[in-house]
């Protein structure tokens, strides 16, 4: 590999070495914040993806020396030129650094990803029939609010749970959801 090479591949395992670090802080942030939500965890993870797209190339940017061969022997904590000294396999250190923290990243990114899609694959709850008193109740108090705000009635899925439940849903297909037990908390 030429120098150009070397110098890009060391780069590169700089900003996964940057990536990681903002990657185990947002890891410990989402532990003491007790995120439990994966599109919430998802987010934030992704800010720490982010990290080596958008803000180190920027620092490179905004500081030529830290590309430059003095700020890798005295100043980085990773100089791929002494990792790659040695070898495993016939192969650097600094690759096998590389390929590890990659995977360990996908994994962290997976972690979350994988319970998102299968989430989606599981079934909404099943709507129920309100009784007709409660139907013309719901009914009569949503146009007013829809009115009011000038949108659409939205459709309502009424659930047949004594646990409360009231939430509005969907961005195109916009739904308020409504249980048996949070009725009989509202007046």
């Amino acid at each position: 590999m030429g120098s150009n090479g070397a110098r890009w591949a060391e780069i590169g395992a700089q900003a996964i070495f940057h990536a990681l670090v903002a990657s185990l802080f947002v890891e410990a942030l989402v532990r003491s914040w007790s995120v439990r939500e994966p599109r919430q965890r998802m987010a934030l993870r992704a800010v720490a993806l982010l990290y080596p797209i958008v803000a180190f190339p920027a620092l490179l940017l905004a500081f030529p020396l830290r590309g430059g061969e003095e700020f890798g022997d005295t100043w980085a904590l990773l100089s791929g030129r002494r990792w790659d000294d040695l070898r495993l396999l016939g192969v650097g250190l600094l690759r096998w650094w590389v390929i590890a923290f990659a995977a360990a990243g996908t994994a962290l990114f997976l972690m979350d990803l994988v319970p998102l899609v299968l989430a989606r694959r599981r079934p909404p709850p099943a709507a129920a029939k309100p009784d007709p008193v409660t139907a013309a109740i719901l009914a009569d108090e949503l146009s007013a609010v829809a009115a009011a705000l000038r949108v659409p009635t939205p459709p309502v899925v009424f659930l047949d749970r004594d646990a409360p439940v009231l939430f509005c849903t969907g961005v195109r297909r916009h739904a308020v959801v409504l249980s048996r037990g949070a009725m009989r908390l509202l007046d």
